[in-house]
């Protein structure tokens, strides 16, 4: 018998649900069920859309990534100065955090933690995605040091990751105390002091 024709509709739907069910309950805290029951679609009909729960989490990811290219277009502005663009996008990650109540994070870091002896598919996904952001970060520290705004002693590309990296631990201690206080921090600390040519 053939496969129902799958509705893009549907699947735009159940990749978004599945995306903020995970941002909040995680990977392991979330059931398929959980999912369909949200959209109105029945068990059966999951696999029409997705060959497995790892697979969906892998569609999520890449969807995640899109929706994510098209946050860093917008939040990084038209500036022409390459180190205010860049804390523009912190303040813009900021505002979003505080609008979710401090609540979510990353998807990519909370699914990176949770997920990365289960899924090795989903753990290179989610790998090549921070590799994205950082040469992004990097793009833009590199015009920086240009510019004379930042630091030029260390290489572009590991002030990135430094970045990326303290970003990351950052949202974590913001879940954990409820508050952007650490996310402001690291804008003070990491966009000013660590990056300053002073």
């Amino acid at each position: 018998m053939a496969r129902p024709r799958k509705s893009h509709t549907t699947r735009e739907q159940l990749l978004e649900q599945g995306l903020k069910i995970f941002l909040s309950r995680g990977y392991n805290g979330t059931g398929i069920k959980a999912v369909l029951d949200e959209v109105s679609v029945p068990k059966g009909s999951f696999y029409n859309y997705f060959d497995s729960k790892e697979d969906f989490v892998l569609q999520i990811i890449r969807h995640y990534n899109s929706e994510s290219e098209k946050f860093a277009e917008e939040a990084f502005g038209s500036s022409d100065d390459p180190l205010e663009s860049l804390k523009g996008f912190f303040r813009k990650q900021i505002s979003c955090n505080e609008e979710s109540k401090c609540a979510e994070g990353c998807l990519l870091g909370n699914l990176g933690s949770e997920i990365s002896g289960q899924s090795e598919l989903c753990r290179e996904e989610i790998s090549k995605a921070w590799r994205v952001v950082e040469s992004r970060f990097a793009e833009k520290l590199t015009l920086a040091q240009e510019h004379g705004s930042v630091r030029s002693d260390i290489r572009a590309e590991v002030l990135a990751a430094q970045l990326l990296m303290a970003w990351q631990g950052a949202l974590i201690r913001m879940k954990v105390d409820a508050s952007v206080e650490p996310l402001e921090d690291f804008c003070k600390t990491m966009l000013g002091d660590f990056l300053s040519t002073k």
